[in-house]
């Protein structure tokens, strides 16, 4: 069996809690190591490897090592538990006799790492820290169990031991040697009933270990005590005599097998009382294999193209700002993601992303648009808008530190987005960082469940669906096929600095074609890549990347400031042969639907400039339009909804942004930071000599400058996230050699 294949091991090969190294820990406990990290680099001040120590010796570190241990691990942690903190090698043997030998190594090896479980010489596990003294197994030797009277009728029902001893720890032992002797518990199960024995291994399967709801079995919680061995307990009452699984819990907990709350909804079986049952603790083992890993076809590193949809998404949130959620979530609605993508030509996953990581960055604030009412009554309408500066510094930047910054935001973010998702984000990372470059796990979905099994309960699998999907959205794994780090993905994890490299200078031409198509190398420079995605789709992504021009992309532009010339011109300097009339006419023809229907949030007034495009226009029912003029319509419909009603009909509206003067101020971070920081500062300075009021008023300065400092607000530096390379590097001999 596989503990005496362990115990013939030699000792240096053994795992255990004191031996390991930081480096073996974090990589048995990678969520441990994340917060480590995390912690140091806020800090400023204390090591990495001095912050993993602390928390392995921590109680804490001790359960949160448990939550993540996966569900072999747990149940190897619960078999020892079960026999109370010590299991020697047959016995773990006996215990694990239905799991599979591969994943049960693994799982017995990172537990020994983690901590959760100490490997003997002679092949035995023992609890480790804390864990033995805080996972109890119902016994009947607790005090708080059953009282020593109880014991005693116990004893006298199975012949346990005459006289009856004095003792309550006595009585218990008394019990557990019938159990435990294979003649007497043998003895016992041949005087069980037919149904008691069948209720006796259905809690055992269902409940195992631990305690199970007794509805689950067919008795209320009310009748509980009827069941519960007792002095003063004279059987069940005529009117349940024939409650076949209370009777049949009564006879099982008479005999000391089946433990009973008596004024609670629980019952359990005694750990004394499982040599009876002659099985394991556990029988579900699932296995879970580890997702394959294939070979990734290498590609040149591009500047992912969630940059170009996040500027058009800006400037579509700019045109009709989106209302803040009434709950108060930091993300877009639903109902405005879904007009938002069709508008721009995106997907919603990328769009509802793009809205959390902008809200997250601080490029987007909540705005006050209206309020109504007083006191209790009092109603405020919010509407997310621009921060003026810290936009203009973000349009100011690269497209390369523009990117870096969103996925330090998805990696690290600003904003709570639930701990689990947080944890399950870490553990995506730090399975695609385990990889070798240029490989990628075959199937996504499998990698999910595995996460799941490997790091459960923590690991789950919708999240870590969630964490896929928004990595491709990002950019930083591969868009389809198997699931790996893109090259500047994996340059972003690791080194933000070195990405520039990765990038490198890039081709700066391609071939526009007379079918519309264009065939550009892979290695095109980021910028030039942004610009074409603005006006065409990519068909084909292999060898070279085949665009196709998109008059709804074209007409997207121009409606967004670009124009026809411009585009006919970057077109022509881009090509490495002459521009055909298709294309020209193409450009020309799109850009002309841009302007024909315009949209003016007013009432809401409609401007064409062919009066053929009003009556389709003032044909569309829930637009509620009436005609002014050959050319101008009116509605006393939002002009958001209207412009929905128009896009359906297929006219492509340009809606008109109103003036500056005509908007409510839009809010600045740093500005609102400033103006605090005034206050707190003419505070402290006016007739007040309070150290309290000076020391806060300075708290408040130091604050405010790190908002007005929005070029540092947007710099990334550091690795963005913990990869198992990277825990070499932080928790490696060097920096670990005091670690026992």
């Amino acid at each position: 069996m596989l503990a005496r294949r362990w115990a013939r091991r030699p000792p240096d090969a053994r795992l255990s809690a004191v031996a390991a190294s930081l480096t073996d820990y974090a990589r048995a406990v990678p969520l441990n190591a994340v917060r480590a990290v995390n912690s140091a680099t806020r800090s400023n001040t204390k090591d990495p490897a001095q912050m993993l120590r602390s928390v392995r010796a921590s109680e804490q570190g001790l359960w949160d090592a448990l939550d993540s241990a996966g569900h072999t691990g747990r149940r190897i942690v619960t078999v020892v538990a079960a026999l109370r903190g010590v299991a020697t090698a047959d016995q773990f043997a006996f215990q694990t006799r239905d799991a599979d030998a591969d994943d049960l190594a693994e799982a017995l090896g990172r537990v020994v790492a983690a901590g959760l479980v100490e490997h003997g010489d002679n092949g035995s596990l023992t609890l480790g820290g804390r864990l033995g003294a805080s996972l109890p197994i119902p016994s009947l030797a607790d005090q708080s169990g059953v009282n020593s009277d109880v014991l005693a009728i116990i004893c006298r029902n199975i012949g346990a031991a005459k006289p009856i001893p004095a003792r309550k720890q006595a009585r218990a032992e008394a019990i557990a040697a019938v159990f435990a002797d294979p003649y007497q518990a043998e003895r016992v199960r041949a005087s069980l009933s037919a149904p008691a024995t069948e209720l006796m291994n259905r809690i055992a399967r269902i409940g195992g270990v631990g305690a199970l709801d007794s509805e689950v079995i067919g008795v209320e919680a009310y009748h509980l005590r009827y069941a519960a061995s007792s002095l003063y307990n004279r059987g069940i009452p005529e009117y349940l005599a024939k409650h076949g699984p209370l009777v049949a819990l009564r006879e099982l907990a008479s005999i000391g097998i089946v433990g009973v709350a008596e004024w609670g909804d629980e019952v359990w079986i005694w750990s004394e009382a499982w040599p009876l049952l002659d099985r394991p603790f556990v029988t579900d083992w699932p296995v879970v294999r580890p997702p394959a890993v294939v070979s990734v076809a290498g590609s040149t590193a591009r500047m992912p193209s969630i940059i170009a949809t996040l500027d058009h998404a800006l400037q579509a949130w700019d045109a009709n700002p989106p209302a803040v959620l009434k709950n108060g979530d930091a993300r877009i609605a639903k109902t405005q993601v879904r007009p938002t993508a069709k508008s721009i030509g995106s997907d919603e996953t990328t769009v509802d992303l793009i809205g959390r990581l902008v809200i997250g960055v601080g490029l987007l604030l909540p705005n006050v648009v209206a309020a109504s009412g007083r006191g209790r009554n009092r109603r405020v309408e919010q509407s997310w808008m621009a921060d003026p500066t810290l936009v203009t510094a973000w349009q100011q930047a690269s497209s390369l530190d523009r990117w870096l910054r969103l996925l330090a935001e998805w990696c690290r973010p600003s904003m709570d987005v639930g701990e689990q998702l947080l944890e399950n984000r870490a553990l995506v990372i730090w399975e695609l960082g385990a990889l070798e470059p240029a490989t990628g796990f075959a199937d996504a979905d499998e990698l999910a469940t595995w996460v799941a099994h490997r790091h459960g309960p923590v690991g789950d699998q919708h999240a870590v669906r969630e964490c896929i999907a928004d990595l491709r959205a990002l950019g930083a794994v591969t868009a389809d096929g198997p699931l790996g780090l893109t090259r500047l993905g994996r340059a972003a994890l690791d080194d933000p600095a070195s990405i520039g490299d990765v990038i490198g200078a890039g081709a700066t031409s391609a071939i526009v074609q007379a079918d519309l198509t264009i065939i550009a190398p892979p290695d095109l420079r980021h910028d030039l890549t942004l610009r074409l995605g603005t006006i065409a789709d990519i068909e084909s992504d292999s060898a070279a990347i085949v665009y196709r021009l998109s008059p709804e992309r074209i007409t997207r532009a121009v409606q967004a400031g670009d124009n026809a010339a411009d585009i006919v011109e970057f077109l022509a300097e881009l090509s490495s042969v002459p521009l055909t009339d298709t294309v020209e006419r193409l450009v020309t023809d799109a850009a002309g639907r841009a302007g024909r229907v315009r949209v003016v949030a007013a009432t809401t007034v409609v401007i064409v400039t062919d009066p053929a495009d009003l009556k389709t226009a003032c044909s569309v029912k829930s637009a509620k339009l009436t005609a002014v003029s050959d050319t101008v319509a009116v509605s006393d419909v939002a002009a958001n909804k209207v412009t929905a009603a128009l896009e359906k009909k297929g006219l492509a509206p340009h809606v008109v942004v109103d003036s500056a003067a005509d908007r409510p101020r839009r809010s600045s971070e740093s500005e609102a930071a400033e103006a605090l920081a005034r206050a707190a500062a003419m505070r402290a300075s006016t007739g007040s000599t309070s150290a309290y009021m000076k020391r806060h008023a300075d708290q408040i300065e130091q604050e405010a400058r790190a908002r007005t400092d929005v070029a540092k607000r947007l710099q990334v530096t550091g690795p963005l996230a913990l990869t198992p390379a990277g825990a070499v590097e932080q928790f490696g001999s060097k920096r670990s050699k005091n670690a026992t």
